[in-house]
């Protein structure tokens, strides 16, 4: 893993915002509803036919297992999976354990345009959107979701280009204690 520059400090971090969790959850206690009607048909059937019922039982199992599984993978993706605005670069980090390892530099300098996107009132409520970095050599824009009060991201990133780095720090810090009990 490439490591910070001399001179360059880390201004600015965040992980996914919360709500890309909410999914997982749901289906988590979706799934927990079924292992739950499962086993108690299992036990119904245990007193009829025990082959059934232990068969019954397995799958409640095997069920309970992938659940958890996919459940604890996806949140050492969110855990793994964070962004880096430093004095010079966007870092992007996006992991997955066992079958992703994305990362991702983009150079201030060569940011032409950044834009923050927060369409619809999930994104409004809980402060999230997306974030659009037009870069002068490339044609297709870089897209960053699920980007936590991106507004606060577009201005720290603007005041770096402007050369303002220690406001950059001061605007991050003063946004933090708003938002700290």
């Amino acid at each position: 893993m490439q490591t910070l520059d001399p001179n360059e400090e880390i201004i600015f971090s965040r992980n996914d915002h919360w709500i890309v969790l909410m999914r997982p959850v749901l289906l988590f206690l979706a799934g927990l509803t079924l292992f739950l009607v499962i086993s108690s048909i299992s036990n119904i059937l245990l007193d009829i036919n025990q082959v059934v019922g232990i068969v019954f039982q397995f799958i409640a199992l095997v069920l309970m297992l992938i659940l958890v599984h996919f459940l604890f993978l996806l949140i050492f993706q969110y855990i793994l999976s964070s962004w880096f605005v430093t004095n010079k670069r966007i870092l992007d980090f996006a992991t997955t354990p066992y079958v992703r390892d994305d990362t991702m530099f983009i150079n201030i300098g060569e940011i032409h345009q950044i834009e923050k996107h927060k369409h619809g009132l999930m994104q409004n409520i809980f402060n999230y959107g997306d974030i659009i970095i037009n870069l002068l050599a490339i044609r297709e824009s870089i897209v960053l979701h699920y980007v936590p009060d991106p507004s606060l991201f577009v201005s720290i990133v603007e005041l770096i280009q402007a050369g303002r780095i220690e406001q950059a720090k001061h605007h991050h810090y003063k946004q933090r204690k708003r938002f700290l009990p």
